[in-house]
Parts: structure tokens; sequence; C-alpha cells
């Protein structure tokens, strides 16, 4: 169960990284 919360953390991450570089601040997801 544990490793689910952290997959669904690190997609949140990714998600607001994303939102706030848009494409100059590029993550690999």
């Amino acid at each position: 169960m544990l490793k689910n919360v952290k997959k669904a953390l690190f997609r949140v991450l990714c998600l607001g990284a994303l939102c706030l570089g848009g494409v100059n601040g590029r993550a690999k997801c």
C-alpha cells in the first residue's frame, strides 16, 4: 500500500512541476 501512496505522490509532484515550469522546466515522467 505504501508503494501506491508513493507513486501517487510522485505523480502529483510531477504534474505540479510541469504546471509550474511549463515547457521550460520540462520534467521527465
